[in-house]
Order: C-alpha cells, then structure tokens, then sequence
C-alpha cells in the first residue's frame, strides 16, 4: 500500500507541473493587457465609495466635463430642494465638483462617479451608464396617450456632433441639435410608427430602450 501511495503521489505532482506549465503558456500567449475601466458599483445599499475623479475616457469625449466651472454648474445634495440624493451619491461615487450643467431649460447635470457618468435631472430622477457606453447610451421618456403620446429623447452625444437623427419605427427620421454634448429631444407619438427607435450620428446608430402604445407613464426607460 505505501508503493500505490507514493506512485499516486507522484501521478499527483506530475499532474500539477502539466497543469502550471499550461497555465503559464497560456498567460504568456496572451501578452500585457491594458487595465480595464474599473468596474461600475452604482446604488448598492448602504455602499459609502469617495468620490472618483472623472476618467480621462470621459473627459476626451465629453468637452462640457473639461470647462471651467461655472455659476450654477455643480449639482448639489442638499438644502430644501437637492438636486441628488446624499444616499445616491455615496453609493455611486459621484463627485460633484466636477458636475456641469447641460440642459438651461431645466437643471440637467453631467457628473461623473466611479466607472460611470451619470446624469441628474434636477431632483426628479438620475441615470448612470458605464464610461465604456457613455454617448451611446439614450434614455426615452414617455408621457400621454396616443394619439397625444409624446417621447422624450436623451442622452450624452460625443465632442463634434452638432447634430443627430431620432429613427422612428416607421423608418422616417427627425434631425435634432445638440448642444453642450447633451440630446434632449422630444418626438410626437400619434401612431405606432412615431415611435423612437434609435439615435443615428457619425455614421452609426445607437438603439434606444423600446416603448410601447397606449397609456404612457411619465417615466424614464
């Protein structure tokens, strides 16, 4: 028994140097990779992360993030009517020192958070995306009913786009302007076909969340 012992020790060990020296092979038939974006960790409850800098992925695309700051351009998360939840913040890194204004109509924040950037829509609501998607990421609102339905288009457009095409599920298309690498546009829904399928820039076509017909809910998809 201890002959078996030892041979089953040793098959053991040979086995283990197969598989190490296969490991490495592989390892090093990968070659140096680049480090990835850190991985987004927004809205865990309870979870305090410090606020994180703006990637500088975001701050190449995004000139409205590289400007100096402005009167009224930082967000807040507190007072009597905060523009963000504290709980938010913490739990997304958010930092809003280097928030900025997009929207004069209404306060629409541009803010960055750790692996996101996140936009803030003046106390009612926030969306984040990661900064691998950011441009490419739109948010759709609907309100109404058909045939009054509405549907509001939004979302961070890269430095150099003036302007973009909102696709519509008929295949027609509406041309908007951007302003301040910001979209925010607002297509009428009185038939099926109205609705918004895609934002269309550069060449490319970036799809929006799907809506449907009848009684709209005023909420962000």
């Amino acid at each position: 028994m201890r002959s078996v012992t030892r041979r089953t020790g040793l098959l053991a060990l040979l086995a283990a140097l197969v598989t190490g020296l296969a490991a490495a092979v592989a390892v090093a038939q990968r070659g140096p990779q680049s480090q990835p974006e850190r991985a987004p960790r927004v809205g865990a409850p309870g979870t305090v992360l410090p606020a994180a800098d703006a990637s500088p992925l975001i701050t190449q695309r995004f000139g409205v993030l590289r400007r100096a700051a402005r009167s009224g351009d930082r967000p807040t998360d507190s007072g009597s009517s905060p523009d963000v939840d504290r709980a938010y913040v913490r739990a997304s890194g958010l930092n809003l020192a280097q928030g900025r204004r997009v929207s004069g109509t209404k306060p629409v924040y541009v803010v960055p958070g750790e692996g996101v950037v996140c936009t803030l829509y003046g106390g009612e609501s926030a969306s984040c995306t990661p900064n691998e998607a950011a441009g490419k990421d739109f948010q759709v609102q609907t309100c109404g009913a058909v045939p009054q339905g509405v549907a509001s288009v939004s979302g961070l457009v890269p430095d150099g786009v003036r302007t973009a095409l909102i696709r519509r599920r008929d295949g027609g298309g509406t041309e908007v302007a951007v302003q301040g690498n910001y979209l925010d546009a607002s297509v009428p829904v009185t038939a099926e076909g109205d609705i918004p399928t895609a934002v269309e820039y550069g060449g490319q076509a970036f799809p929006v969340p799907a809506v449907s017909l009848g009684e709209m809910t005023c909420a962000i998809e």
